[in-house]
């Protein structure tokens, strides 16, 4: 190398690092997560005074600074007494201190922005941003929002960052990146700092020849043909979803939780919860005019027109699973020892051989059934056959077993959602829903930060 040329390259060197230029913008680490993920939320802006950070936004900042060291910490809250709404004064906003002038920082923001918006393993877009709750970020002149991606927030005119509607004058936010999080995020709701939340709990069959899975965190997730009819994914819950169950027709579904509150939708009708704390499975009655909520404890409690056809003796438990025969005036219940137990005209055919049994279904006669465990163990009894099983998965449980329509085949549905198929089941592919979250027209004219 010639000395010219090495002074060159030594001056250009400096040149960079005067200007703060960095080779690579270091993003932060995501977590390793299951497919369940926010849904989005309404906008809900400013409604009440209540300053102090929350604990999702300050583990945000904390996250974000580490990543990019040498930037500004910028401020979370704001005094209720400053005029104009903004989610800062609930503390539930940040401004990153970042500037568009100086390069490092420019690349960083840009860095952080493509993390948040980047499309994950399970095809969900804006990913991060909806994990973490942001609403909406604004930077140099534009806002993002996860739902509907860039839009202009001011133009430079009349010496001034005006709103291009109606001329009011905006800050421009080149000197800051503003974070708006819902209150999910901002509480540390979400499935960015809940892991379990974003794996699945249980799953069932679609009459249309598809399958729903649950996710823990409310969501629903569609294999193959199976219709959706909404989630509980954009509201914080009290408590996992432990079960999905579908109407008879398929235009429809419950979700339980396991605090035993009830959730319809579709042509579901809600018939009421358990005033239990330890729910364990929900299913229908041959009309969907009804269903049989299960406990962990064993108790089944009947609604609508599903009928009380008993429960086991107390300390047998804990139950995980509960299936009806076709007629509807009998069902099975089974215990995660893998104990079966029969009642109405349900016929005990056996037990399986399992001390962590997760999932029952029945044969189309209601003269068999498979049970599976964790592990994804198939078991079968009376005139079920078994049509094979899976390697046990330590990072991915088995969470249901999930008939054909033909009752010839079968699904093994993991805590990932993916759902292996035995028989004359089919392949079926995730189906990933576009809908993450608010009409962006909506919420420009509300936003004064």
């Amino acid at each position: 190398m010639s000395i010219r040329y090495l002074n060159k390259t030594i001056a250009a060197v400096l040149c960079l690092a005067a200007l703060g230029a960095v080779p690579a913008q270091a993003a932060p680490v995501k977590p390793a997560l299951g497919p369940f993920i926010e849904d989005g939320s309404d906008y809900d802006g400013q409604s009440k005074c209540s300053p102090y950070a929350k604990p999702g936004v300050v583990a945000f900042q904390r996250m974000v600074l580490a990543a990019y060291p040498g930037t500004g910490a910028g401020s979370i809250s704001r005094a209720c007494s400053v005029g104009g709404t903004s989610e800062h004064k609930e503390g539930r906003a940040w401004d990153w201190g970042v500037n568009v002038g100086v390069p490092s920082q420019r690349a960083a923001a840009g860095s952080m922005l493509d993390w948040l918006a980047d499309t994950d393993a399970y095809g969900n877009r804006a990913a991060m941003a909806r994990r973490l709750g942001v609403m909406y970020a604004i930077w140099n002149r534009r806002i993002w929002f996860p739902s509907g991606g860039w839009r202009t927030y001011c133009v430079e005119r009349r010496g001034a960052c005006r709103d291009p509607e109606d001329g009011d004058i905006r800050h421009p936010h080149t000197d800051h990146v503003h974070f708006s999080f819902t209150w999910a995020g901002a509480r540390k709701q979400t499935t960015f700092w809940n892991r379990r939340k974003t794996l699945a709990s249980s799953a069932v069959a679609s009459p249309s020849g598809g399958v729903l899975v649950a996710g823990r965190n409310g969501g629903v997730m569609t294999l193959g043909p199976a219709w959706y009819h909404g989630s509980k994914s954009g509201d914080y819950l009290n408590g996992d979803v432990v079960s999905i169950e579908t109407t008879p027709t398929g235009n429809g579904y419950w979700m339980l939780t396991s605090k035993g509150r009830v959730f319809a939708f579709g042509e579901a009708r809600n018939r009421g919860s358990l005033k239990e704390t330890r729910a364990a499975a929900i299913a229908s009655t041959p009309s969907g005019k009804g269903y049989w909520i299960l406990a962990k404890g064993g108790r089944v409690a009947p609604f609508g027109d599903a009928l009380k056809l008993g429960s086991p003796e107390a300390g047998q438990g804990p139950f995980v699973s509960i299936t009806p025969t076709p007629t509807g005036v009998g069902y099975w219940l089974v215990s995660g020892a893998g104990t079966v137990h029969a009642f109405g005209d349900a016929v005990h055919l056996g037990d399986a051989r399992s001390n962590d049994a997760v999932s029952m279904t029945a044969t189309a006669s209601g003269l068999g059934y498979w049970l599976v465990n964790r592990a994804g163990k198939v078991q079968a009894f009376g005139d079920a056959t078994s049509m094979g099983e899976i390697p046990g998965d330590p990072t991915s449980p088995t969470v249901a077993i999930v008939p054909s329509q033909t009752g010839a085949g079968y699904w093994l549905v993991n805590e990932r959602g993916a759902a292996r198929a035995f028989g004359d089941a089919a392949v079926l592919r995730r189906n990933v829903s576009a809908s993450i979250g608010f009409s962006v027209q909506d919420v420009l004219g509300s936003i004064s930060e």
